[in-house]
């Protein structure tokens, strides 16, 4: 019986001294292409598919491109929707901006995310067009509330790479799910390269304010060769002309 006692205070003790294993990662998903958008589909299954991690994904009802990051005052109508393939949803009557507010005040008040994802939006969001994106909007909104956020958005083209976005989003989580920021945001933009090729990487680079035609030409969707020319890209826009996955800190 001693023996039996001693047997299970050692086992007890040795429970209490084993570290806790960690709670999955929990991610919020949302976009400004809608719901229903190819992108938003692709990301929140290659999250899901990751090991540790759970996803909420909470939406706009319909595309709200452009709208940066308005929001809008009072209640907001939401239902439940599914993805293109069929993941449970929340869809939101609003801004993407609003989605976010939703999400975290409505849908999972008592579950906050450790992290959000926005996109991945059909077309690139560099330079000085960044700010009037839904995407980035929805991204900063979270940071605004102390969050650490991702805004990532694929290239345009006929049709667009989602899974060259989706690949450099997934490469970044796993390089970043153990030292997260709260309160900050990260924008990162993926090139549909010309001739089938596929994005070379993702490289870290500063965010530029230029209005200048190669950031005008990518917002209207026109897309890159992706061909490093061997002189280091100094902004986003450069680097995602010469075929990266631009990745740049931006202000909340």
């Amino acid at each position: 019986m001693r023996r039996l006692t001693a047997l299970l205070a050692l086992g007890a003790a040795l429970a209490a001294a084993a570290p806790a294993s960690a709670a999955p990662l929990h991610v919020l998903i949302t976009n400004d292409d809608g719901v229903r958008a190819e992108g938003i589909d692709a990301l929140a299954r290659a999250v899901l598919a990751e090991p540790d991690t759970r996803i909420t994904i909470v939406a706009p009802a319909s595309n709200q491109s452009g709208t940066g990051g308005r929001t809008t005052p009072g209640p907001l109508d939401r239902f439940a929707e599914t993805t293109r393939s069929g993941l449970p949803a929340t869809a939101v009557r609003g801004t993407p901006s609003d989605s976010v507010r939703v999400a975290l005040e409505d849908v999972i008040p008592a579950d906050l995310p450790d992290l959000v994802l926005s996109g991945v939006n059909d077309g690139a969001n560099l330079g000085a067009v960044r700010d009037n994106s839904g995407t980035v909007g929805a991204a900063r909104a979270a940071a605004n509330r102390g969050l650490p956020a991702l805004a990532t958005s694929q290239g345009s083209g006929s049709p667009a790479r989602f899974e060259d976005g989706v690949a450099a989003t997934i490469a970044w989580l796993r390089a970043n799910r153990g030292s997260l920021v709260p309160g900050t945001v990260q924008n990162l933009n993926t090139p549909t390269c010309r001739f089938g090729a596929h994005a070379l990487g993702l490289l870290d680079v500063p965010a530029t304010n230029a209005f200048d035609l190669d950031t005008l030409l990518f917002a209207a969707g026109q897309q890159p060769v992706c061909r490093a020319t061997g002189a280091a890209p100094r902004d986003d826009v450069r680097a995602y002309k010469q075929g990266y996955s631009a990745l740049s800190p931006i202000r909340p």
